[in-house]
């Protein structure tokens, strides 16, 4: 270290400025003439060291003090020579005080960073390093302070730490109003999936009202109209756990599971929320296994896709809508499936944004639908994307194959 060296370079000329031999009056004037000497270069190297640092005797009285340090206390035209440092700065604190007398004891004593706090209400972060110095007799001579003016870096480091404490403030403001927007977009997430099938559980159960109330109830209708009345508010409880599940971000309960199944359950479920009538081209997959996943959480995802392409489709009028779905093996035990439609596809801006959280081009929709597909489909280790295609929209979703 810089110290350490200058130290070194202190210590060797106050060294040769003590040792004085009483040999004779020419021996006698050749050492005074040789102390003077050193003591011109020992002036001169404090002097020009490219530190702050000062030397003082055992009672803390300036030897010499460079011009760094000069500058750096403000001392610039004033004399320190033979002037007590605590006369110049009577500000020193007492700890500061107890240093430089444990330095006089012979120990070496440093910090990082320290504040020092002047009479003018200023404030000076210094790093500094106390170190005696040995006169000719080996005893301490009295101690050398070196110090770094920090308080430009620590000024920075303040603003910086109060910028960050700002932008804290504004990231909590801001994860505080965000936090009310999902709540409330949730409950309207939660609200729209309910919808239907309570609807659903509404005009069912009216239809075997009306057969009760006006004497027509044909046995095989009333019982059609019971049962799908109770399938829809198992739905419904169905969908409330889900989305529950997927805010409580909780386990899913992975299994082998055949697309068929869950592609058929799925359709079921959107052809009895009513609507349009649609066609479905629904490919074979000769050689496809059974995926790994939760086919709850994995039915939610196909209905969702169903219902966006068959509300896409109707909104633009589209004549014999079709929805497709074909799967095909992709690399490291995946499988690629792929939903499509027949209608006029996303333009590219919705596109790039159609998974954003809260982002919907519906009237009534919350934008959550494609967030929480995405979610589950990454859940189970997979990844959803938008494929591009000159006309209608095309899904792609891979899932692992179960082994």
């Amino acid at each position: 270290m810089l110290e350490s060296v200058l130290m070194q370079m202190i210590e060797a000329t106050a060294d040769g400025m003590m040792r004085v031999g009483p040999q004779g009056d020419i021996l006698a004037a050749n050492a005074a003439a040789a102390r003077q000497a050193r003591e011109a270069l020992l002036d001169s190297f404090i002097e020009h060291a490219p530190a702050a640092l000062a030397m003082f005797d055992r009672d803390m009285v300036y030897l010499a003090a460079s011009r760094r340090w000069i500058s750096d206390y403000g001392l610039t035209g004033r004399e320190v020579r033979g002037v007590s440092h605590y006369e110049i700065f009577p500000e020193i604190p007492q700890r500061w005080r107890l240093a430089h007398q444990r330095g006089l004891a012979g120990e070496v004593i440093s910090a990082s960073e320290d504040r020092f706090e002047r009479l003018d209400g200023s404030q000076q972060w210094l790093r500094w390093e106390i170190r005696p110095w040995h006169a000719a007799d080996d005893q301490v001579g009295g101690i050398v302070i070196f110090t770094e003016d920090i308080s430009e870096r620590k000024h920075d480091e303040l603003e910086r730490k109060r910028a960050h404490e700002r932008i804290n403030q504004r990231r909590s403001g801001m994860e505080r109003l965000l936090s009310q927007l999902v709540a409330s977009q949730t409950v309207a997430a939660i609200a729209h999936d309910l919808n239907q099938p309570l609807s659903a559980v509404t005009a069912y159960s009216e239809a075997a009202l009306q057969m009760l109330q006006t004497g027509q109830a044909d046995p095989e209708r009333l019982c059609h109209a019971i049962r799908s009345s109770a399938e829809q508010a198992q739905r419904a409880g169905w969908v409330l756990r889900e989305l529950l599940r997927y805010m409580r971000k909780s386990d899913f309960r992975a299994e082998a599971v055949e697309l068929h199944g869950v592609v058929e359950t799925a359709l079921s479920i959107v052809r009895a929320d009513g609507g349009d009538a649609f066609e479905t081209r629904i490919d074979e997959a000769v050689g496809c296994g059974p995926v790994h996943a939760d086919r709850r959480q994995l039915e939610k995802v196909f209905v969702n896709l169903f219902r966006n392409g068959l509300e896409a489709m109707r909104a633009a009028g589209v004549r014999g809508p079709v929805l497709s779905v074909e799967w095909r093996e992709a690399n490291k035990g995946m499988l690629e499936i792929i939903v499509g439609d027949n209608g006029p596809g996303m333009a590219p801006d919705v596109a790039r944004r159609a998974f954003d959280a809260f982002f919907t081009t519906k009237s009534e929709g919350v934008g959550m639908g494609l967030v929480i597909c995405r979610s589950i489909i990454e859940s189970h280790g997979g990844s959803i994307w938008i494929g591009a295609v000159p006309a209608g929209t095309r899904l792609h979703l891979t899932l692992p194959v179960s082994t």
